[in-house]
């Protein structure tokens, strides 16, 4: 900055730039059957975070499945499209779960950016009864 005489002076202001979480979101109406395998299409997420080689940045997620039936918390699998300037990274989230019992589940969707900041959904998920034999499903043809 110049005052008027021959002597520059720098000005600098701190500031700071905060992460900005994964937004999630969830697929209606999803159904499974009782004791049978299913990929699930969970759900999708945005983040505003990218991958640029010129910036020398590096935008990356992991996800999670808590599947709400009491069995242990599993990788979501996770697909991405990495954004650009103005243009935010998208992806999905699945994941493939067999529920033991039927009932409405409510599983919850982690997804987390590479700098800790993590978004979640919850998406509930019908698992059906067929017929009184389930395992009936997983027989591939047995009785022909």
């Amino acid at each position: 900055m110049l005052d008027g005489s021959t002597e520059i002076a720098n000005l600098t202001k701190p500031f700071v730039i905060n992460n900005v979480n994964p937004t999630l979101s969830a697929t209606a109406s999803l159904t499974g059957l009782e004791g049978t395998a299913k990929l699930f299409a969970l759900g999708s997420f945005r983040d505003p975070g990218f991958t640029s080689l010129l910036a020398g940045t590096r935008e990356t997620f992991t996800g999670t499945i808590d599947w709400g039936d009491g069995s242990p918390v599993e990788s979501a699998n996770l697909t991405v499209v990495n954004g650009s300037a103005g243009v935010e990274s998208t992806g999905t989230i699945s994941g493939t779960h067999a529920f033991k019992n039927n009932g409405t589940y409510n599983a919850i969707l982690r997804v987390t950016d590479d700098d800790n900041g993590s978004g979640t959904v919850t998406v509930p998920i019908t698992n059906l009864y067929l017929l009184g034999f389930p395992w009936l499903i997983n027989q591939k043809l047995a009785f022909s």
